[in-house]
């Protein structure tokens, strides 16, 4: 269960990290 919960963390975070670039991409052309 350990393990799981990790993975779900990693991709939480990973998510987050995507959502962000693409919000400073947005910025970046306004």
């Amino acid at each position: 269960k350990i393990l799981s919960l990790n993975l779900e963390e990693n991709q939480v975070s990973n998510f987050t990290k995507e959502f962000q670039d693409l919000g400073f991409e947005i910025v970046e052309r306004l």
